[in-house]
This record gives structure tokens, sequence and C-alpha cells, in this order.
């Protein structure tokens, strides 16, 4: 069964209880779900040419699948490593970072700024030129 296959590294706890604390645990879930996203999709792929999967793990640096590489061929293992790309291009565009991107192309902005926008839109925050209307309620 998949879920006795998922490891949390400490180290992925322990970020989480800090964001807990500082009000960003949110952010850092939605980080993690997007790379758990991308780990299930080569885990399909394995699945599907029916690889013995060992475990998945997710850390703070990632997550990491480990399994029997060594019966994949080339074209088996390309697809696998291409799944993850699939993945990703999803979840850019489920989140819309390719409006983002033109964007921030378009700009005259450093590599710099590109990158902290990047990171605030898949944390959530939108470019700083739109703004989002909030309706306060009363209590």
């Amino acid at each position: 069964m998949i879920i006795q296959k998922i490891k949390i590294h400490y180290s992925l706890i322990f970020l989480l209880i800090i964001s807990l604390f500082s009000g960003s645990f949110i952010k850092i879930l939605s980080l993690f779900i997007c790379i758990f996203l991308h780990e299930m999709f080569h885990y399909i792929a394995l699945k599907y040419y029916k690889v013995s999967i060992k475990k998945i793990e997710l850390s703070v640096i990632g997550g990491v699948l480990d399994y029997e590489y060594f019966n994949l061929s080339f074209k088996q293992s390309i697809i696998v490593d291409l799944a993850g790309i699939i993945a990703n291009l999803l979840i850019m565009k489920m989140i819309g970072v390719r409006t983002f991107i033109k964007k921030a192309i378009g700009a005259e902005k450093s590599m710099d700024n590109f990158s902290a926008w990047m990171v605030a839109k898949v944390f959530g925050e939108i470019s700083p030129k739109i703004r989002i209307k909030t309706v306060n309620t009363p209590v």
C-alpha cells in the first residue's frame, strides 16, 4: 500500500512545527504538496511499468522516490523522468505561473526579483501590480 511507503523526514516535521508559530504553515504545506504531487507522478509512471517501489521520502530539500531502477529500459526511464516534469508543468498551470512569467520577463526585473516573484507566486501571493480586494465582515 502506498501510504506505508511514504516517509516524512524529521526535518520536514520540524519545519512544519516552526511554520505553525511563524504563521506560514499553509505556505510551507502548499510547497510540500507540490513536491508530493511531483513524486506521485513518478510513482504512477513506475507502477505502470510494474516497478517495485521501496519508499517515498519527503524532506525539507524535496522528495526522493526509491525504486529498482535497474529493471527499466532507457525509454521507460525517460518516461518516468518526464512524468515529474509533466507534474511540474501541470502544477505551474494550476497556479498560473505562465502569466506570471510573461509579466516578469516583460518587466525589467533582475533574476533575483524574478526568483522572489516565483517563490511568492508558489506560496499564494500575487504580483505586486495586482491587488486583491478583501471584504471585512463584522465578527
